[in-house]
């Protein structure tokens, strides 16, 4: 980015391509298959700005890998299996978390329940807390991580309920948070991210009907 010196405002400036991870194929992968050649589809990205040189990479919801952004190489990857989670279990959105001690992770469970575990920066990617509503009575996806107090995250469920949790393992709490202005539809999950020096929160969120949709976003202050 860069400076227009008669506007003063940040202006986006050409981007430049630095390197590229490639998709390849896995002979055992079961999310999708052509021909008899499964391709692992690449999900998601997350970093950590205190752990520099390295990124996660979540591939086909099933297997996790770390790369370093220094020589653009595999360093070492673990299967669904290899964290412990059965055939029809799937990895979906994963979280780097601010200080790099761990990763945030949504599990959809047998085909079904949601929850978030939360695991070691580690050799073993060792489960340090598992995150999930009394009796399963609802889903859970993590959503942010509260830059200001990093032993938080924002949390919500399918009907788009917002709850603040601890990455602390001997803190069950789940606390519901009101979030009366946040009409998404439900069952279209809202995204949040702290911005402007973690002064506002962002919340993007679907908003209408089976009819009419339309896309929104809006900034809450947080109080001081």
């Amino acid at each position: 980015m860069k400076q227009n010196k008669k506007t003063s405002k940040i202006e986006f400036d050409d981007l430049k391509q630095i390197s590229s991870i490639r998709v390849y194929s896995l002979k055992y992968d079961t999310t999708n298959r052509t021909g008899g050649n499964a391709t692992e589809l690449l999900r998601f990205i997350t970093t950590s700005p205190n752990i520099p040189g390295y990124l996660y990479l979540n591939r086909g919801y099933r297997r996790i890998e770390l790369v370093n952004t220094n020589s653009w190489r595999f360093q070492r990857g673990w299967s669904k299996h290899d964290l412990d989670y059965g055939e029809r279990d799937e990895i979906r959105s994963i979280k780097f978390s601010y200080d790099g001690t761990y990763l945030a992770m949504n599990i959809k469970w047998n085909d079904r329940l949601e929850f978030i575990d939360l695991r070691k920066h580690d050799d073993q990617m060792t489960l340090m807390k598992r995150i999930r509503m009394s009796k399963d009575s609802a889903s859970l996806s993590h959503r942010v991580q509260i830059p200001f107090g990093q032993n938080k995250w924002l949390v919500i469920d399918e009907k788009n309920q917002c709850y603040k949790v601890s990455a602390n393992p001997d803190d069950q709490s789940i606390i519901p948070i009101r979030t009366d202005h946040v009409e998404a539809i439900e069952n279209v999950q809202i995204r949040l991210c702290f911005v402007r020096n973690h002064s506002y929160l962002l919340v993007g969120q679907v908003v209408g009907d089976n009819k009419q949709k339309q896309g929104v976003l809006s900034f809450y202050k947080l109080p001081v």
